[in-house]
């Protein structure tokens, strides 16, 4: 491509070999001790939180999730969370898409004389 690609631009192999060795390293060293490998997702994710209002939500979330509703479907809701998440985003961005179509739709029709 012409101008190039803020993708490729910003892609650095150095950078790519560390994550991925830090990351192989990790679930590595947390299998061999027998403790849960998510835990590097959960740091991740940790690392990526934008505003500290949210972290008493997810924390309540949980909480939720582990005592209350792990003992009303037993062992079923660890195969229910990535759906419920898949279902939130999509939501999520069928929400945004609508609400952009009618702010688009009002900012084009509101210059109208009838």
């Amino acid at each position: 491509m012409e101008g190039g690609s803020l993708f490729f631009e910003a892609w650095r192999w150095k950078f790519f070999g560390i994550g991925l060795g830090f990351g192989t390293g990790a679930y590595i060293i947390l299998a061999l001790f027998g403790l849960p490998t998510l835990l590097v997702f959960g740091l991740v994710r940790g690392l990526g939180q934008g505003t500290p209002a949210c972290a008493v939500f997810e924390l309540i979330g949980a909480l939720l999730g582990r005592f209350y509703f792990r003992k009303k479907f037993g062992s079923m809701w660890m195969k229910y969370t990535p759906i419920l998440l898949a279902g939130y985003a999509c939501g999520m961005g069928l929400v945004a898409m609508v609400g952009m179509a009618f702010a688009i739709l009002n900012k084009m029709m509101a210059p109208l004389i009838f």
